[in-house]
């Protein structure tokens, strides 16, 4: 991730490694790989067709693909789970692919086992593996093989030395064609011989270079910790991923099995050339994801930027291959036979097309992987899969294989347009009164989302420390932004652990640690120093920033009294005393209290329309702010009474904590700070308090204070609620990414705003204004 804070205390910083090109090295051998294992897989299905028959081609291709499907089924989501934890695993890495190997080789078996005795009901046409001890057995030995062959590509991608992939690759793929055509004589079981005996004679002395030579001793620097690294995150991990890739190869080799049912071995044929080509262009936007995840697991600070690098290499080559390869396509089938050309043409274009939206849906499944997300990673699955078995199952035996074809189509572009869609900025609402039924129900849900988000990171971090160290028992704080909060109330030293689920909130955890750290500075030995978090540890787990600080004591209130409001004032006042200097409102200050608060609004494209009131805003502030002589200070910018601890066995109100300063400001206005306190007590919402305080005086009068105790005596309340008002939505827009504040937030917080704005005259946030020309 970018935008990070500092790794734990007494540990170096992590360098930016901008111009390695490890992760463009790697893609481009998995890349690679693919193309050769294309063209040569290429010319081995068209020794088939040219050397065998059709319904031996239907046939043998079906058992492949069953051996394909059966063989991923078994690796039991170690293919992905690999590159995700072997950059991280250090000394436990010869034992994690021991391990691996092991039980992809016994799922293989197993599941093969429950295949052949099945056979007759779900596979008819493959006689041979359901006739006879000796067919089983092979089919059983075929499927364990395959499934250790899949897995090599995964631990080499892991040990981020993929560039051995293409080798292997080149290896298999020319053994397997040549043993084709020694085979080709001999029927159905042609095809599945020589697609297993290549990846058994390559296991043992790839292998033998993998533990003797690119094992390392530790971990990458600047990786997760090799500690971290638990056998239950892996095991949890693949098993999620597991069940994702199973609907995924059941969605893409399952489908060839249905239509055989469906329309027999010989007219299946041209569909499985089909998908086997489509599948290769789909293999090189899943490979490049395949890098990207490990590499990022080793540079978590980089996530972003190695995300994005990813993402724009996917595109400059699967787009145009799509599009040539669908041009190009009936020539491509020609070389099979004219029938192969005849029947399988539009199935085959439009499933290369089909891989331009598939990119979306690789990137989505490579961010899930990266943040251990397996939940999401199944819903992707799922929803690939949806599409081209319903097409399969209903659709066929109206419209032929074509249907096929567009049922993948039309899948993976709902799919992309969904995904692009959650990634926006906020949810359509189409019926504001209904959805505001829900906002309650909702903001449960997320807070529910946020936890099981963040619940491996919490277990992450126990592993990592001492018995009596664990960060047990905690209780979940709701929150509105993607920092999930646990207080953890241990017997000697409670403390609070904040985990960050984005990037956004990331840099929300950097600047509440720079302020806190600012504000400890300034305040040693004065008795307000006493209100602030101190900072116990920081650093990234499972890519995910986190801070633990001390837990402040006392509690938060709901409501407050006169007593309570002058208390709350008084203790941020104090500390605005400590970092207050004198400062003219030039250019630098008007820029970070309005200017760029009114660019993150005019950026979210669900105010494209206010862009004019926007623009009227900025004038009236920046106009009623220039040229003015004022004290700044460190501001908290979200201070309300959520965000204030207060000792609840006194008899008087006494703060004893303010937390939670990620929208602090070194160079603030001090009355914004008590005029968004005064804006979160209105009940009348934020376009409420707007109204009220521009029609009202001096600012000091809100809060029944005297001007004097103000380090800005005379400040009119309108223009201070307003850059309070403004800070708090422009802040509120930035901190949520992945849970982001949706349309009804914004109408009532933003747009009803811009509405009473809309009527306030030119110069009226800086004079007493005339209540005459505001709405009743």
């Amino acid at each position: 991730m970018t935008s990070l804070p500092a790794p734990k205390v007494g540990t170096p910083p992590v360098p930016m490694i901008v111009d390695d090109d490890r992760m463009n090295r790697n893609a481009a051998a998995l890349v690679a790989g693919s193309v050769l294992t294309s063209v040569l897989g290429f010319a081995f299905w068209v020794a088939a067709a040219r050397t065998m028959s059709k319904v031996d081609v239907g046939v043998g291709g079906a058992a492949v693909a069953a051996l394909v499907l059966l063989g991923n089924i078994s690796t039991l989501g170690l293919r992905n789970a690999l590159p995700r934890f072997l950059p991280v695993a250090g000394a436990s890495s010869r034992r994690l692919i021991t391990r691996s190997y092991a039980a992809a080789g016994a799922a293989g078996l197993a599941c093969a086992g429950v295949f052949v005795v099945g056979a007759r009901l779900w596979a008819p046409d493959l006689a041979a593996l359901h006739d006879g001890v000796v067919g089983r057995l092979l089919f059983m030995g075929a499927v364990a093989v395959w499934a250790v062959f899949i897995l090599q590509d995964s631990v080499l991608i892991g040990l981020r030395h993929a560039t051995w992939v293409p080798i292997e690759n080149l290896g298999y793929a020319i053994g397997k064609l040549a043993l084709l055509v020694v085979l080709a004589s001999s029927g159905s079981w042609a095809l599945l011989i020589a697609w297993v005996i290549p990846a058994l004679l390559i296991i043992g002395p790839l292998n033998r270079g993998i533990f003797t030579r690119l094992i390392p001793a530790g971990p990458t620097p600047g990786s997760e910790s090799a500690d971290a690294i638990s056998w239950r995150s892996i095991v949890r991990f693949a098993s999620g991923d597991h069940l994702a890739d199973t609907i995924r190869f059941f969605g893409a080799e399952g489908v060839v099995l249905i239509v055989v049912a469906h329309v027999g071995a010989e007219l299946s044929a041209p569909l499985f050339f089909a998908i086997t080509i489509a599948a290769t262009l789909g293999l090189v936007s899943s490979n490049i994801v395949s890098a990207f995840v490990a590499e990022a697991s080793s540079r978590p600070y980089e996530m972003e930027a190695l995300l994005r690098r990813s993402a724009k290499r996917a595109v400059a080559l699967v787009v145009p291959a799509a599009l040539i390869g669908a041009a190009a396509a009936p020539i491509g089938l020609s070389v099979f036979g004219s029938e192969y050309a005849r029947e399988g043409t539009t199935v085959l274009r439009l499933l290369l097309l089909a891989a331009i939206p598939q990119i979306v849906a690789s990137l989505a499944i490579g961010v899930a992987r990266f943040h251990r997300r397996v939940v999401d990673v199944v819903k992707v699955a799922i929803a690939s899969s949806i599409a081209p078995l319903v097409g399969a199952a209903f659709l066929v035996p109206y419209f032929g294989i074509v249907a096929i074809g567009w049922s993948f189509l039309i899948g993976q572009v709902l799919l992309a347009l969904e995904l692009l869609r959650r990634w926006s900025a906020g949810r359509r609402t189409w019926i504001a009164s209904a959805v505001r039924m829900l906002v309650g129900l909702r903001s449960r849900v997320r807070q529910q989302r946020r936890r099981r988000a963040a619940a491996t990171l919490f277990d992450e971090l126990d592993a990592t420390r001492d018995g009596g160290d664990v960060l047990h028992p905690r209780r979940f704080v709701p929150t509105e932004t993607d920092v999930v909060v646990a207080l953890v109330g241990r017997p000697t030293d409670p403390v609070v652990v904040k985990v960050a689920l984005s990037d956004a909130a990331a840099r929300g955890l950097a600047a509440h640690q720079a302020a806190l750290d600012a504000l400890g500075r300034a305040t040693a030995g004065l008795p307000c120093a006493s209100l602030l978090p101190r900072r116990v540890e920081n650093g990234v787990t499972v890519g995910q920033a986190y801070v633990i600080e001390t837990a402040c004591p006392g509690q938060s209130v709901a409501t407050a009294d006169v007593a309570t409001v002058h208390a709350v004032a008084d203790a941020m006042l104090a500390i605005h005393s400590a970092t207050q200097r004198p400062a003219s409102a030039d250019d630098d200050l008007i820029h970070h209290l309005v200017t760029e608060p009114i660019r993150v609004l005019c950026a979210d494209p669900r105010l494209a329309d206010r862009l004019e009131s926007l623009e009227r805003v900025q004038a009236m502030l920046t106009r009623s702010l220039i040229g003015r002589d004022l004290m700044v200070a460190r501001t908290h910018g979200d201070y309300w009474l959520g965000n204030v601890l207060l000792d609840s066995s006194a008899h008087e109100p006494r703060v004893t904590g303010i937390v939670d300063w990620e929208n602090s400001r070194e160079a603030g206005l001090p009355e914004v700070d008590l005029a968004h306190f005064w804006l979160s007590m209105q009940r009348s919402g934020l376009a409420g308090g707007v109204l009220m305080a521009v029609m009202r005086g001096p600012f000091a009068d809100l809060l029944d204070m005297s001007d004097n105790d103000l380090p800005n005596p005379g400040l009119p309340a309108g223009l201070v609620v307003t850059l309070a008002w403004l800070a708090h939505v422009a802040d509120g827009l930035q901190r949520s990414s992945q849970f982001a504040l949706g349309r009804v937030w914004l109408r009532e917080n933003v747009i009803d705003a811009l509405d009473v704005l809309d009527v306030v005259a030119d110069d009226q946030l800086d004079r007493r204004p005339v209540s005459s020309r505001l709405p009743g």
